[in-house]
């Protein structure tokens, strides 16, 4: 009886070696293809529509970025720009992290996204937020920066900022028209 046990034991555990090394195998052909992709060499609209910055925005960001980012340290490091692109792609898409990490080839699981959208984004909130939003301080900056959206978009009143959020495409009305510029999205 114990040698059926014994013989049982031997046949799950050499199952679970090969599962684990089937997965290993995966994982390894995974990053290689991701490794291997340039995202920087598909065309131009969608990398756009990918990534909502075009491709020299981009390459600035993960510039600008990357003093800041840790190192790549580990045999299984994402590289920095691939890092970013992915965090871009979910900022620009608001969809859920595993459809993102098997995006263009990015081969990504989705603890990996997850791990890659909280370093970007706490590098850009640290180091880049208070280069590229500005808020009033006083009454006077206040009032001077309603008056400037008031002179440039006299439709709207009483504006003190936008968000560049989703853009949708809308039907212009027939008077104005021209201050409804087409989304290039």
């Amino acid at each position: 009886m114990a040698n059926i046990y014994d013989g049982l034991f031997h046949i799950m555990i050499g199952e679970e070696i090969n599962n684990a090394r089937r997965r290993n195998r995966h994982r390894i052909i995974q990053r290689n293809i991701r490794d291997m992709s340039n995202p920087y060499e598909l065309p131009e609209k969608k990398f756009l529509k990918l990534f909502r910055l075009d491709k020299h925005a981009s390459r600035e960001l993960v510039n600008e970025l990357s003093n800041f980012m840790e190192a790549e340290s580990r045999a299984t490091h994402i590289p920095k720009h691939i890092r970013v692109l992915t965090t871009l792609h979910f900022l620009g898409h608001g969809s859920y992290q595993c459809g993102v990490g098997c995006s263009y080839s990015f081969a990504l699981s989705q603890p990996a996204v997850s791990r890659c959208i909280r370093e970007v984004t706490d590098v850009m909130v640290t180091n880049l937020l208070n280069q590229w939003i500005k808020f009033p301080n006083t009454r006077n900056e206040f009032n001077a920066l309603k008056q400037d959206f008031t002179e440039e978009f006299p439709l709207f009143r009483n504006l003190v900022g936008v968000i560049d959020g989703t853009q949708i495409q809308i039907i212009a009305p027939p008077q104005h028209h021209e201050i409804y510029p087409a989304a290039p999205y």
